[in-house]
């Protein structure tokens, strides 16, 4: 976890939902990536994360939790609310290119760009350039925009079906889904080495 947090440039603290939510994430991911958690594993860890932080809401929108973590003690809403907003980002790119390009690209460029920098950069900023990486109609922009607004956790449950992930008392498992091949290429380890520290 900690490592990870050293491919992205320093950010300020209202962009706090990046740095610890994409590290989040990928904690989680490349636990599976590694073979130290099944696949099947690897999600149930993801969805047991994003319940914590479904449950962790002060009534406040992500932005402003984010802005205001430490005091509200709001760790796992903005730990979690931001590894969401990760795999709807992830997600996202997979389905637009047929997979051709996914998070751990963005993270790649994210790194090679900015890691070294002594500025810190605000969410706003961080969100423009992966925008300005992507280089299509704005893909990032309008996934976080929307649920930072929101004092809602991000609803996954639509996603998790296309997904092919079924979820029965607090256990995930696998079932058909229009989209399962995205589900098994976010644990599987990309041949171009992607997303690591």
């Amino acid at each position: 976890h900690e490592l990870f947090h050293h491919g992205l440039p320093p950010m300020t603290a209202g962009a706090v939902w990046i740095s610890e939510g994409v590290t989040q994430y990928y904690t989680e991911v490349l636990r599976g990536r590694a073979g130290h958690l099944s696949p099947l594993e690897t999600w149930q860890q993801l969805h047991e994360g994003f319940e914590r932080g479904r449950r962790d809401g002060r009534g406040e929108t992500l932005a402003d939790t984010s802005r205001q973590m430490q005091t509200l003690g709001a760790y796992r809403r903005v730990y979690w609310g931001g590894a969401a907003i990760a795999l709807l980002w992830d997600v996202a790119l997979r389905r637009a290119t047929g997979g051709a390009r996914t998070l751990d690209d963005a993270m790649d460029a994210l790194r090679a760009c900015c890691s070294r920098e002594r500025r810190l950069w605000t969410a706003a900023e961080v969100v423009a350039w992966l925008d300005d990486w992507w280089g299509g109609e704005p893909l990032f922009a309008p996934i976080a925009t929307s649920h930072l607004a929101s004092t809602r956790f991000p609803d996954l449950a639509l996603l998790f079906e296309a997904l092919g992930l079924a979820v029965e008392a607090g256990r995930v498992r696998f079932v058909p889904g229009d989209q399962a091949v995205i589900r098994d290429g976010i644990v599987v380890s990309s041949a171009r080495g992607g997303a690591h520290p």
